[in-house]
C-alpha cells in the first residue's frame, strides 16, 4: 500500500550476473502505479521480465547503473530520456540487500523543459551582448568596471583585463565629466560624450544606463553605450554645409519631384530678386526668359527623371525682368532604397563671364577673320617650334591641310641649303627673345621650293615666353620677278646697245642709199652695175639692221609669203658649223610644201631655238630631225589638236633623240624664264618666245616627249597658198616727184646724213635750210618762219631732240608741216609726236623715192 501511495514511480528488482560476476541484466520483482504512468509499461508487463526485454534502449545503462548500486550498496543517481515518450527521468537507485536494488523514478521534463529555456535566453542574451556593435558593460556603485562585451578592445582599444576593476570615469574627457557624473547619479539616463581611445584619440559615444540591485541586495549598473564618433562628424559636417549652403555664392534650389521649390537659400533671392518665402512652392520655370526651346527643359527632365546629372547653361529673368546668365547643375537626390525623391540645383551667376566670353568671341572671331583673310601665313608655334596654328595663307603656301601642319616642326620643310642658318636664327630667338626677320626657302608640298620671309616674334605672357608668331609671306613670284627683271634689264640692255648700234649703222646707210640714186644717173653705163651693186648691199645691211631691231627690241617686222624650206636650209648651215661634231642634222622636207605668210626673221628665230634645245638635251650626241609637211586639218582634226581651226597648215617638226623632258616639267616649258639648265646657260625666254611668235602667226605648237626618248616639237603654221616670192625684187624704176622751189628746215645732227639728204632735196626742185641740232633749228626758223613751209626733223638728236624740236616749233608756228625720221624704233616718241601733229614719218635707212614721196604727199596736202 506504501507503494501505491507514492507519486514517484518505483520499482524494486535483483541483479543477474554473467559467469564472471559481472551484472549483465536484472529482473523487476515490484513496480508501483506511478511508474506504469511514468514509463508506459503495465506492472503484470514488467514484473519478473528482464530490463532487455522491457526496455531494450535503457537495458544496457540501466544494469550497469543498477547492478554497480546493488553489488556495491552504494546509492546513484541518474538522468536519462526516454525517447519515445518524450521523458526526461531522473533516477535514485539504493540498495535495501545485496544482489538487490530499488529506483525510484522522477518525471523531470517540465524542470529540463525550463532549464533547456532558461539555457537558451541566457545564451541567446550572451550572444546578442557579445556580438553587438555596441558596448555593453556592468558597473558597482563606485563606477568600476564588473563586466565588459567581448567589442570593447575592438572600439576602444584595451583589452578586457586592463578595464576590469577600473573606474569608468576615467576614461571620461574633462569637459565631458560634470554631466556624465551627473547622469550616473540617476536610477538610468542617457548622454553622449567624448571617451578616450587608447592611442590617445576621442570617441564620442551615446550611453544609456540603468541600476538594479542583485540577490544579495548589492547596486549595480548596467550601460549600453555606441560609437557615434562617425554620426557626430557627420552632423558636425552636415551643420557644416548647411551653413556653407545657406553662405554659398552659389544659389541652391531644392524642389520635390514635380519640380515645386521646397529650399532656396539666400543667393538664391540675391541673383534672382525673389524671396525665400516667393520662392517656396514655386517652380523654376518663372525665372524663364523664353529664349531657349522647349526641347532644352524636355531633355533636362529626362536626364534628371533617370537618376543622371543634367549641366548647362540659362538665359534666365530675374523679378524686375532683367536677364542674367547662370551655370547650373541639376542632380536627383535619392532615399536609402534609391527612390528620387528630390531635386538639388547648384547655379552661378556667369553673366560677367557670358560677357567677357562674348567679347572674347568677338575679338578672336575678328582675330580669326584677320588671320584667315590676310594675304600673309600667320603661325603660332609652341616654345619647342610646334605648329599649333596656321591660317589658310600658310597653309596655301605650304601646300598642305591645317591638319598636316598641326604638331610639325618648322624644320621639317626647311630646305637643306637653308636649314643651318634658319637654326642658328631660332636658337638666337629663343636666348635673346629679339624678333627677326629673314627669308628661307621651304619645300612645297608638291616638291617646289617656295621662298617666303618670315618675321618671327616671341609670344611673352607675364614675363614669360609662352610660344611663337611668325608672319609668313610667300615671296617666290617676287624672287622670280626680281630674276625676270634681272635678266630682263640684261635683255634690255642688250636691246638698247643693239638699239644704239641699229641707229648708227641706219646714219651711216641712208647717205648711201639716198646717194647710190643719184650717183647710178651720174655715172656711164659700166659704173652703174657696181653702183646697184653698192645700193643693193646697203638696203642687205638696212634689212640686216631691221632684224636685230626686231629681235632685240621686238618690232613686228614685215609679213611676207615665204616658203620654209629655205629658213630651214639657212638654220641648217649655221647649226652645221657651230654645233659639235657628234650632232647629225637631217631634213625632210616635201617639194610640193605650201608656203606661208611670217616674218622671216621671227621663224628663223624661233627654228633656231628649237635647235639649239635640242643640241642641249644631247650632250653625247645624236641626230636632229627637221622636216616639214602639208595638212588638211577638218573639224575632227582641229578638234583632237587644241589652238588649231579647220583650214591648211604647214607643220614645222623638230625633233631630237635626246635625254627628253620629265612629265612634272612638261606643263612649265613655256612660261618664262622657266629652265632646267644650270646658272648661266639658259635664260628660259627660249620657248616663251617660240610659243609667242608662232600664236602671233595664228598657229600653235605641240610637244611630244618621253624622258630617255627624246622630244619633238610640231609648229603648226597656217599655210598661204599664194606664189609669191620671199626674195625683194627690184621694182621697176618710176618718175620720182619734184617740188616747187618750196623752202624746207632740215634738222640732223649727222653731217653725211644732213649732206646728202640737202644735195638730194635741191637737186628734186627743193630749197633747203640745214641745222645740225634743234637749237640751230630753232634759230633759223625764227628768222625764215614765213619762208619755211615744212620741217625734216630727226628725232635722236644731242641737246634738243626731236620731240622737244616739234614741240617747241608747234607753239611757234601751229599748223607748220613736219616730217620725222629716225634709224631707231621708238614706238613713245612716236606716239607723242603724232599727238603734236606730226602725220608723216621716215624710218632710216630710207631710199631717195620714199623720202620724195613722203615730202610730196605732206606738201600736197597741205594744198588742199
Amino acid at each position: 500500500m506504501l507503494l501505491a501511495t507514492i507519486t514517484e514511480g518505483f520499482a524494486y528488482g535483483r541483479i543477474v550476473c554473467d559467469d564472471a560476476g559481472r551484472p549483465s541484466d536484472f529482473v523487476f520483482l515490484q513496480v508501483n502505479e506511478a511508474f506504469e504512468e511514468i514509463s508506459s509499461h503495465r506492472e503484470l508487463d514488467v514484473v519478473g521480465k528482464s530490463a532487455r526485454e522491457v526496455a531494450p534502449e535503457l537495458a544496457k545503462l540501466w544494469t550497469e547503473l543498477c547492478g554497480n548500486v546493488a553489488l556495491s550498496g552504494k546509492p546513484a543517481r541518474l538522468e536519462c530520456e526516454l525517447v519515445s515518450r518524450h521523458k526526461h527521468l531522473e533516477v535514485r537507485v539504493f540498495s535495501p540487500g545485496k544482489g538487490e536494488f530499488a529506483a525510484v523514478l522522477t518525471d523531470a521534463t517540465s524542470r529540463k523543459q525550463m532549464e533547456n529555456d532558461l539555457r537558451e535566453k541566457v545564451e541567446r542574451y550572451r550572444l546578442i551582448v557579445e556580438n553587438s556593435h555596441d558596448l555593453v558593460c556592468e558597473l558597482d556603485r563606485n563606477g568600476c568596471f564588473l563586466y565588459l562585451s567581448p567589442n570593447y578592445p575592438k572600439v576602444l582599444g584595451y583589452d578586457c583585463e586592463e578595464l576590469l576593476g577600473m573606474n569608468a570615469f576615467l576614461l571620461v574627457h574633462s569637459d565631458d565629466l560634470a554631466k556624465v557624473q551627473a547622469r550616473f547619479a540617476l536610477p538610468e539616463g542617457q548622454e553622449a560624450f567624448r571617451y578616450k581611445h587608447k592611442n590617445g584619440s576621442w570617441l564620442w559615444l551615446e550611453s544609456t544606463g540603468r541600476f538594479f540591485t542583485t540577490a544579495d541586495g548589492e547596486p549595480r549598473a548596467v550601460i549600453m553605450s555606441r560609437d557615434i564618433t562617425e554620426r557626430v562628424a557627420a552632423d558636425e559636417r552636415l551643420r557644416q554645409l548647411s551653413r556653407a549652403v545657406e553662405q554659398s555664392p552659389a544659389s541652391v534650389v531644392i524642389t520635390d519631384i514635380t519640380g515645386r521649390i521646397e529650399y532656396v537659400n539666400p543667393r538664391f533671392s540675391a541673383m534672382t530678386g525673389y524671396s525665400r518665402d516667393e520662392a517656396i512652392g514655386q517652380n523654376p520655370r518663372m525665372l524663364k526668359s523664353g529664349e531657349h526651346p522647349p526641347e532644352k527643359y524636355k531633355q533636362l527632365w529626362e536626364t534628371i527623371s533617370t537618376g543622371r546629372e543634367w549641366r548647362g547653361e540659362f538665359h534666365n529673368k530675374k523679378k524686375n525682368g532683367e536677364l542674367y546668365w547662370e551655370s547650373a547643375s541639376i542632380s536627383p537626390l535619392h532615399d536609402a532604397g534609391g527612390k528620387i525623391t528630390h531635386f538639388i540645383g547648384v547655379k552661378e551667376d556667369i553673366t560677367q563671364r557670358k560677357r567677357a566670353e562674348e567679347a572674347l568671341h568677338e575679338s578672336e572671331a575678328r582675330f580669326r577673320t584677320i588671320c584667315e583673310a590676310s594675304p600673309l601665313g600667320i603661325v603660332l608655334a609652341d616654345c619647342d617650334g610646334n605648329t599649333i596654328y596656321a591660317n589658310d595663307a600658310t597653309c596655301r603656301i605650304a601646300g598642305a591641310a591645317a591638319g598636316e601642319l598641326a604638331g610639325r616642326g618648322w624644320e621639317q620643310a626647311l630646305h637643306s641649303g637653308d636649314r643651318e642658318r634658319v637654326i642658328s636664327e631660332w636658337r638666337r630667338i629663343q636666348q635673346t627673345n629679339e624678333p627677326f626677320q629673314s627669308e628661307r626657302r621651304y619645300l612645297h608640298k608638291d616638291g617646289k621650293v617656295i621662298w617666303a620671309r618670315l618675321t618671327c616674334a616671341p609670344v611673352i605672357d607675364h614675363g614669360k615666353v609662352r610660344g611663337y608668331m611668325g608672319l609668313v609671306e610667300d615671296i617666290t613670284e617676287r624672287k622670280q620677278m626680281d630674276e625676270q627683271l634681272r635678266r630682263s634689264q640684261r635683255i634690255e640692255s642688250i636691246g638698247t646697245l643693239a638699239g644704239g648700234v641699229a641707229h648708227d649703222l641706219n646714219n651711216i646707210l641712208t647717205p648711201i642709199l639716198m646717194a647710190a640714186p643719184i650717183l647710178i644717173e651720174m655715172l656711164p653705163p659700166g659704173g652703174r652695175d657696181l653702183m646697184l651693186t653698192v645700193e643693193e648691199a646697203a638696203q642687205r645691211g638696212a634689212d640686216i639692221v631691221k632684224q636685230v631691231l626686231t629681235f632685240a627690241r621686238g618690232i613686228e617686222g614685215e609679213r611676207i609669203s615665204l616658203q620654209l624650206r629655205h629658213i630651214v636650209k639657212e638654220v641648217q648651215k649655221i647649226t652645221h658649223e657651230t654645233f659639235p661634231r657628234s650632232i647629225v642634222i637631217r631634213d625632210e622636207i616635201p617639194r610640193d610644201l605650201w608656203m606661208v605668210t611670217g616674218d622671216s626673221t621671227q621663224l628663223h628665230q624661233v627654228l633656231l631655238n628649237l635647235a639649239i634645245n635640242a643640241r642641249d638635251a644631247m650632250p653625247d650626241g645624236g641626230t636632229i630631225t627637221i622636216s616639214c609637211e602639208n595638212a588638211d586639218v577638218d573639224e575632227n582634226y582641229a578638234a583632237m589638236v587644241a589652238g588649231t581651226k579647220p583650214g591648211r597648215y604647214v607643220i614645222l617638226s623638230v625633233t631630237d633623240t635626246g635625254t627628253g623632258i620629265a612629265p612634272e616639267n612638261l606643263e612649265h616649258i613655256f612660261e618664262p624664264f622657266f629652265t632646267t639648265k644650270g646658272v648661266g646657260k639658259g635664260t628660259g625666254l627660249g620657248l616663251s618666245t617660240v610659243l609667242g611668235i608662232v600664236k602671233s602667226h595664228g598657229g600653235c605648237v605641240k610637244v611630244y616627249s618621253e624622258p630617255g626618248l627624246g622630244s619633238t616639237f610640231k609648229l603648226y603654221l597656217p599655210a598661204s597658198l599664194k606664189n609669191v616670192s620671199s626674195t625683194r625684187s627690184r621694182q621697176p624704176q618710176t618718175a620720182l616727184a619734184r617740188g616747187n622751189g618750196e623752202w624746207i628746215l632740215l634738222v640732223d645732227d649727222e653731217a653725211a646724213v644732213r649732206k646728202v639728204t640737202e644735195a638730194l632735196l635741191q637737186r628734186y626742185g627743193y630749197n633747203v635750210l640745214a641745222a645740225a641740232d634743234g637749237i640751230e633749228a630753232l634759230s633759223l626758223y625764227a628768222k625764215h618762219r614765213h619762208e619755211i613751209q615744212l620741217v625734216l626733223t630727226d628725232i635722236m638728236m644731242p641737246d634738243l631732240d626731236g620731240v622737244a624740236l616739234v614741240r617747241a616749233l608747234r607753239k611757234m608756228s601751229p599748223r607748220m608741216l613736219i616730217i620725222s625720221s629716225t634709224g631707231q624704233a621708238d614706238e613713245a616718241r612716236q606716239m607723242e609726236l603724232t599727238q603734236l601733229g606730226v602725220r608723216a614719218f621716215l624710218r632710216k635707212p630710207y631710199p631717195t623715192g620714199e623720202l620724195l614721196r613722203v615730202v610730196d604727199e605732206t606738201l600736197s596736202a597741205s594744198r588742199h
